[in-house]
């Protein structure tokens, strides 16, 4: 008899798309890389207390159903940017005239981008082995150190880095992996524009739709809306972000049926693009404006986009039919070396205390990621987020005689001015060149 096969979670594929209205079923256009991915649904069961004469339970009836998701994604320049739109509810194009004010914590200055074809494509004059340069037979413009050539097509075609540039146009060193027959293509797809991304607060955030395929079953999730998105940065990680979600309800696209067959996998399209990491000369975090003169070892980001989930809806069944959103809360912490007080004294309330002041002044972090890839020859992929009005809850003096000396904050972020909505914002850029992604992805 055969034996059905357990899945393994390494097969799973998760995408989500965009719903056009709360609770109506939409296709999959973002694939998510995922390292934990969970949905829980809830049969609410009515007791009936009544008595009657004996000490069984009397079959309860069915109430609400609710559905809570939760999942760790990589956080990668292509795909980070659906869950950044459906958490903040605003995804903006902000190439032309940048965003926020010069000489405000929320500036971004505009892209500027440069001339470009889009891809570039040639072949190798000769045979070309492993660890040697790729010589193209015709020139190729805009490829600088960081930009990616793939060499070669199928089984044999690698993608690689260019670590130097020996003849402008004309020879690039790179760490090939492999022998390449004369003749092969090479292909430049970083010569692109970059662009940037605003995101920022807006209510009613976007519902999507998640679906989930883990082999022996592939599950659609409707009506998703993000309850609450976090980051963290510490040494040896990726960055990832932490979403949990809420949703409406779930069908069933397909399952294993013994004697029968397993559903087939979705089609799906993969960001080939690394994640962000804590390990790249290019990430910075700024203490209003400036690098902070301790160091900083790890950070943490979360915000709460205050969902309201047991809201009733007479006549509408078993299935919720809306979350209301209250106010959203941003809130983190961060844990530095002790080289210096200087945040010491701006716990207190500025930099010239000695003691707990009567104001606490508000603080702008900036935290910041960029990657070793380069879009073109003027930009590479980043990510940024800004909160411009931190006030600082908590201050913990780590001293452990086997450790360094460590100062750990907690900290909560709010608006600039009311109604600015800026209590985070986030800036990616990237090579979506869309004027708005609200729905759109």
């Amino acid at each position: 008899m055969s034996q059905a096969v357990s899945p393994s979670g390494e097969l799973s594929l998760l995408g989500i798309g965009s719903e056009t209205a709360f609770g109506s079923a939409a296709s999959p256009t973002v694939w998510l890389i995922c390292d934990q991915a969970s949905f829980t649904p809830t049969n609410e069961l009515l007791d009936r207390d009544g008595a009657r004469g004996r000490i069984g339970r009397t079959q309860a009836v069915a109430g609400m159903f609710t559905g809570k998701g939760s999942l760790n994604a990589e956080a990668d320049p292509d795909s980070i940017e659906a869950l950044l739109a459906f958490a903040f509810g605003l995804d903006a194009n902000a190439d032309v005239a940048g965003f926020g004010v010069a000489g405000q914590p929320n500036f971004q200055s505009p892209i500027t981008n440069p001339a470009n074809n889009g891809a570039v494509t040639t072949t190798t004059t000769s045979a070309t082995s492993a660890g040697n340069a790729i010589v193209p037979v015709a020139a190729m413009t805009g490829i600088t150190v960081g930009s990616l050539l793939t060499i070669g097509a199928g089984m044999l075609a690698e993608t690689v880095q260019v670590m130097g540039v020996n003849v402008p146009g004309l020879t690039f060193a790179c760490q090939l992996r492999r022998n390449h027959a004369s003749g092969v293509a090479v292909v430049s797809s970083t010569v692109v524009p970059a662009h940037l991304r605003a995101l920022q607060l807006l209510s009613p955030r976007p519902s999507f739709t998640a679906q989930h395929y883990v082999v022996t079953d592939l599950m659609q999730y409707v009506g998703c809306k993000v309850s609450s998105i976090g980051f963290s940065a510490s040494e040896k990680s990726i960055l990832a972000a932490k979403i949990a979600l809420e949703y409406q309800a779930e069908n069933s696209l397909g399952g294993f049926v013994p004697g029968g067959s397993y559903p087939s996998a979705p089609s799906a399209t993969l960001s080939t693009l690394q994640p962000f990491t804590f390990q790249n000369s290019g990430n910075f975090g700024f203490v209003d404006g400036a690098a902070a003169d301790a160091t900083v070892m790890s950070w943490d980001i979360t915000m709460d986009t205050g969902l309201t989930t047991d809201y009733p809806d007479f006549g509408n069944g078993r299935l919720r039919a809306v979350y209301p959103e209250g106010q959203t809360k941003v809130s983190g912490s961060m844990t530095l070396g002790f080289e210096t007080e200087t945040m010491q004294r701006k716990f207190w309330g500025n930099t010239l205390a000695s003691t707990p002041q009567a104001v606490l002044i508000p603080l702008v972090f900036i935290y910041n990621f960029a990657q070793p890839w380069k879009i073109n020859a003027s930009y590479v992929y980043q990510l940024q987020f800004v909160l411009g009005a931190c006030k600082l809850s908590a201050l913990t003096r780590a001293v452990n005689a086997k450790d360094y000396v460590k100062q750990e904050y907690k900290f909560e972020a709010y608006e600039t001015a009311n109604g600015a909505q800026d209590d985070c914002l986030a800036f990616l850029t990237n090579t979506n060149g869309n004027s708005s992604n609200l729905g759109g992805f």
